[in-house]
């Protein structure tokens, strides 16, 4: 006689496949990649008098959401100390994106790094979806960052 874990597990089972089977067009991840278009929001994070780096932003729409893509690059007198530091992954995970006064995500992460040259248009930025639902008139002018002050101690 089955017990009640196993018909719980195999009824949870049957509904994912049930679910699965009936949502085809649905993207089952959050993240995926874009080409980055023509005047991204840009911003230089610098770290004085370490360096800096170099964020590149813009959203979409996907699905009726907004979705968040980005880039980052090191800056001008980039110094061994910022990577010791693990400064850039420092800030990448603290950084809040809002759109307006909307907030979207806190954490970049997923921003992929490129060279300076591939700091440009074309280049393919991740991206991740939000929950935000997508509204008429939003454009990457309105995005704006939040970065805390992180201490930079030699």
């Amino acid at each position: 006689m089955p017990t009640a874990f196993h018909l719980v597990r195999t009824g949870l089972f049957g509904l994912s496949l049930g679910l699965a089977a009936t949502s085809p067009g649905v993207a089952q991840t959050n993240e995926f990649s874009v080409p980055m278009p023509k005047e991204p929001y840009t911003i230089e994070i610098p770290f004085k008098p370490y360096g800096s780096m170099l964020y590149a932003i813009t959203i979409r729409e996907v699905q009726g959401k907004v979705a968040v893509c980005g880039m980052w690059t090191k800056g001008k007198r980039w110094q061994a100390y910022v990577k010791k530091a693990h400064l850039p992954m420092r800030v990448r995970g603290v950084t809040k994106v809002l759109l307006g006064d909307t907030y979207l995500l806190t954490g970049v992460g997923f921003f992929n790094e490129v060279s300076e040259e591939e700091f440009a248009v074309g280049t393919r930025a991740n991206c991740q979806m939000t929950g935000v639902t997508w509204l008429r008139g939003y454009s990457h002018d309105l995005i704006r960052l939040r970065i805390p002050r992180l201490r930079v101690v030699a």
